[in-house]
């Protein structure tokens, strides 16, 4: 966000809200101009605008290295980590409650780190770059399940009565994606990705 408001000649001034529905509450009242970075889905494209795509990635399952847990169904009876109200959750919902898995349900990502950390799940089920953050802070070796559940697309949400800002912050992607600077601040914050 500060890449783009630097290129917009504008200051930014980060707010931080106890929840995601808080959040999206402060979009639609105009409390805010828009919101860092989400994934775009269909609920929330009934109530807000995206720009465009920016980034993808993919939703999967991380066991600890030394598992034997080598395919979805294997996780009967076993405890999954998950962060709620998150993509990941709505697919434990759908999917995953069917193999007879435990899950457990954290209502913020540090909660799901320390779980980690404490040995509580044996395995986590979220984005692929939120997975490798839990393996590095928890300097846990991890290896995925080689079914990817879903493919997740980010996007800058902004109120929908406000297309000029959608179509501003759009240009400046676009002229971010062309001059490398989204594959270094990718590279940054996501490692690999």
């Amino acid at each position: 966000m500060n890449e783009i408001a630097k290129r917009m000649n504008l200051n930014t001034d980060f707010k931080i809200y106890n929840s995601k529905s808080e959040l999206f509450d402060a979009l639609e009242k105009n409390e805010v101009d828009c919101i860092g970075s989400r994934t775009v889905n269909y609920e929330r494209r009934k109530f807000v605008d995206f720009t465009r795509v920016y980034y993808y990635d993919s939703v999967r399952v991380a066991v600890p290295e030394s598992s034997p847990v080598t395919l979805l169904k294997e996780l009967k009876g076993k405890n999954l980590g998950v962060i709620e109200g998150s993509v990941s959750s709505e697919l434990v919902e759908s999917y995953l409650t069917n193999i007879g898995c435990k899950c457990l349900y954290y209502d913020t990502p540090e909660n799901l780190t320390n779980a980690v950390e404490n040995g509580e799940v044996d395995a986590v089920i979220g984005h692929e770059m939120y997975l490798e953050h839990i393996s590095t802070k928890c300097n846990v070796q991890k290896r995925y399940l080689d079914e990817k559940l879903s493919v997740s697309y980010w996007a800058i949400p902004i109120n929908k009565n406000n297309p000029n800002l959608r179509n501003s912050i759009n240009d400046i992607l676009l002229e971010m994606e062309n001059d490398g600077t989204l594959d270094e601040l990718k590279l940054k914050w996501y490692g690999k990705y």
